[in-house]
């Protein structure tokens, strides 16, 4: 794409959407800044993502800008994935995991109009913007485990990444292996602290009017559908 984009002529704008997860197995703040670490990665999607975003914000002769996604409902995310897992509970023995981990919801209407107002009339060159709604918006991983189980069959226990990575290892090829290998890719950063901050583009939303509902709501309306 940005090959591509070298080729044309009158191109004012380069909008790449990436992923807030490129934060990766690092905790802490992730703002509206470059971000470097060297704390890993729990699966390739989002180290592909860092690498994508550093080639982006290389490029010294197109007007480039960023916008990070957290996680968006409607997209069969991993939040969606862990509500699809209440009927199957009695196979996980364990989630990765910690109770007071924000879990950063948005939705995939809201995502859509967010991106064409922001590339549409709040482009800017240079520019990191974060689709997200922050923590104060956002229920933590042990509100949706209270949600997602609270009636529904056994109860994962929540582990920190070390211990599942090791019991991973354990039962490998074991039928208990093939239910844990499932959650290895998309779980994992639950059991991290990152809280995402809106920053500017938080504001700039809101006051156009498109602030993001409370990740709550839309936990309650995925798990009605899902359990319906």
């Amino acid at each position: 794409m940005l090959e591509f984009a070298h080729g044309c002529p009158h191109l004012n704008r380069f909008a790449h959407v990436s992923t807030l997860y490129i934060a990766g197995r690092r905790e802490g703040w992730v703002r509206e800044e470059p971000l470097t670490h060297n704390a890993g990665y729990f699966n390739t999607y989002a180290q592909s993502k860092h690498e994508a975003e550093a080639l982006v914000l290389s490029e010294k002769r197109l007007p480039v800008s960023i916008h990070r996604l957290s996680s968006v409902m409607g997209g069969g995310g991993h939040v969606e994935q862990v509500i699809r897992m209440i009927p199957f509970s009695s196979e996980f023995p364990m989630l990765p995991g910690q109770p007071h981990v924000p879990v950063d919801l948005v939705s995939s209407e809201w995502t859509g109009q967010a991106l064409s107002l922001l590339i549409a009339k709040h482009f800017q060159v240079g520019a990191i913007r974060h689709l997200c709604t922050g923590p104060d918006a956002a229920p933590t991983f042990g509100e949706i485990m209270d949600i997602a189980y609270g009636t529904h069959g056994r109860r994962p226990k929540l582990v920190p990444v070390a211990m599942f990575e090791w019991a991973l290892r354990a039962a490998a090829s074991s039928r208990e292996w093939r239910a844990l290998a499932g959650l290895a890719t998309f779980l994992p950063h639950l059991a991290v602290a990152q809280p995402f901050d809106p920053g500017a583009t938080g504001e700039i939303l809101s006051h156009a009017g498109l602030a993001p509902l409370h990740g709550r709501e839309l936990l309650a309306a995925a798990m009605a559908e899902v359990l319906a």
